[in-house]
Order: structure tokens, then C-alpha cells, then sequence
């Protein structure tokens, strides 16, 4: 799964778009110029290297008169790298101190490459802002005046990446109320990687429930021991005098904090009733449905529920 920042904006009238490990930012007073940057950059955040050539082109072909300013981050792998045009500042946050750079003082662009990996990267802005961690996404970018940036955090088999509540519940990073105790968390809030917590409980039809915390392979006739996206997996037998359940019928795979439900190409299928869409689906085979609260999951005369 791709790494992607994430960012704590404050309201205004810069854009911001986001992929993989990168974030642009751009800001001009002129509304159009602002997002034909934007729309000329952001199909470049998958290549660090093509993504510096495209705004070295446009800053160059602009005569450098630092309008729009821009501002691109890389928080790939082990090392943080900058590209800074215009009245804009940028301080890079790093395990032996923070750099400042600034691209007003420079005659074209600031490019920085750091052999270290930033603990989080504020533009324009020395504090954080009062309001929630608003979506981003590469497609049209988001309206702000400033952001903060936090690199994903390394997650193992088994652990997630979470941010806690006062009372140290566990939740998603971009949670903005603790999905245990309804409190409301601050913003920003420090990332940390923690165990997979319990994700939900699937039912079934039998009265059984379990717990899903690790990955799960379900089927009349599972392997004991068995391994999915690199975690040891429980195997859980479905009994199925009609033999309408195939002995490998479906994998639930801990995705992040969701819950993903593949079918193994099991000789009957598996439906896949959503509430909140409220239709019914067959899986197609190897491709990965979301559960949500609610959802059923229907393998030959067998209904389980995911709660």
C-alpha cells in the first residue's frame, strides 16, 4: 500500500493535493493560474524526479517571478527532499533539529535533498491549526493557507498506525472522534504504531462469534496453519453437510483498519449484502470487498454477519 502524508491544513486560498509519500502546494492570487499549476503537477507525484523536471519547466518558463509560489514535499523512504519557488517558507522537522527553507531568498527555486527522515514538514505557518484534518486528495487538491505534513509511520504484520483518545483508546489517524468513547481528539495529533486492536466480530448463523484482530481463512475445510499478507492467519471451519462451502472458500484480510472480505474462487460464490448501499453483490474472485457494520456475507446456505 502506498504511503500517503498526512495533513493538518488551516483555511485559505492556497491548494494542496497529495499521493504516495509527496504533497504539493501551491498559491497564487490568481485563482486560474493556481489550479493549472496544480493540474499540471499532480499527475507527476508518482515520480519524485519527473514531478521536480515539470515545476523546474513552468517556474523557468514563468520568467521565475514567484507566482504562484509552490511548494513540494517527498516523504519517500529514508530521506526527505524539497523543492521550494517564491514568498513561501518551509520548515522541515528532523530527529537533529529543524531547517528552514526559504524561497524568497533564492534568485530561481530552493531544492534540498536531506539524508534523514523528516518527522514532519509546516508550511508557511510556525503552529498548528484549530480545525479538523480536512481530506486531500491529487485530483483537485484542497483550499488552505498553510498545512503541516507527517510522514507515514512504518507499519508491521500485525500493527496499525493510530492516534489515542485522553483515555488511550486507538484510533485511525484521520479520526477526528474516538470510535470507543466518542471524545473528540486533537488536532494534530501524534501517529504512533500500535497492535491491530479488534477490527470487529464476525457472527454466524450458529450462535459462534469471533473476533477479528488477524487476518482469518474461512472454508469447510481450511489448513490449520496458514499465512495471509505475510501474517499468521486463523482458520476457521465452516461446517457444510451439502458441501455447498469450498474447503478454501474466503479469505478476511486486515487492511489498515478495515476489514477486507476475497473470495477464493469457491466453487458456489459468495454474496455480499452492503447496508450502506443496501445491494446485494456476488465477489468476484480474488478482488476485495469492504465490511461495514451490518454487512452479510452469505457462503452456500451459511450467513455471517459482520458487526
Amino acid at each position: 500500500m502506498a504511503k500517503v502524508p498526512r495533513c493538518v491544513v488551516e483555511a485559505g486560498d492556497g491548494l494542496l493535493a497529495r499521493a504516495q509519500g509527496r504533497v504539493v502546494h501551491v498559491r497564487s492570487d490568481d485563482d486560474a493560474l493556481a489550479l493549472e499549476w496544480l493540474a499540471a503537477l499532480t499527475p507527476h507525484l508518482g515520480s519524485w524526479a519527473a514531478l521536480v523536471r515539470e515545476a523546474a519547466s513552468r517556474v523557468a518558463a514563468a520568467g521565475y517571478a514567484g507566482d504562484p509560489t509552490v511548494v513540494m514535499i517527498d516523504l519517500e523512504g529514508e530521506h526527505t527532499s524539497a523543492f521550494v519557488h517564491g514568498p513561501v517558507s518551509v520548515a522541515v522537522d528532523l530527529p537533529q533539529g529543524s531547517v528552514q527553507l526559504d524561497g524568497a531568498s533564492a534568485a530561481r527555486w530552493v531544492e534540498r535533498e536531506l539524508p534523514w527522515a523528516a518527522t514532519g514538514v509546516c508550511i508557511g505557518i510556525a503552529s498548528p491549526a484549530d480545525d479538523p484534518t480536512l481530506p486531500l486528495d491529487a485530483s483537485g487538491g484542497v483550499r488552505i493557507a498553510a498545512a503541516q505534513v507527517f510522514p507515514s509511520p512504518v507499519v508491521g504484520p500485525g500493527q496499525v498506525a493510530a492516534v489515542h483518545c485522553a483515555d488511550a483508546h486507538a484510533n485511525p489517524p484521520d479520526a477526528t472522534v474516538c470510535r470507543v468513547c466518542g471524545v473528540g481528539l486533537s488536532v494534530p495529533a501524534a501517529v504512533s504504531v500500535v497492535e491491530r486492536p479488534v477490527l470487529g466480530v464476525l457472527a454466524f448463523d450458529d450462535g459462534r462469534s469471533i473476533e477479528l484482530r488477524q487476518p482469518c481463512l474461512l472454508g469447510r475445510r481450511p489448513p490449520a496453519e496458514c499465512v495471509i499478507d505475510g501474517e499468521p492467519a486463523l482458520s476457521v471451519m465452516i461446517d457444510d453437510d451439502h458441501h455447498h462451502v469450498s474447503q478454501r472458500h474466503l479469505e478476511l484480510r486486515m487492511v489498515g483498519w478495515e476489514v477486507h472480505a476475497v473470495d477464493l474462487g469457491s466453487t458456489n460464490g459468495t454474496l455480499h449484502r452492503s447496508i450502506s448501499t443496501n445491494r446485494v453483490t456476488r465477489l468476484s474472485p480474488g478482488q476485495p470487498a469492504v465490511l461495514g457494520a451490518g454487512d452479510q456475507l452469505l457462503l452456500g446456505r451459511r450467513l455471517l454477519t459482520f458487526h
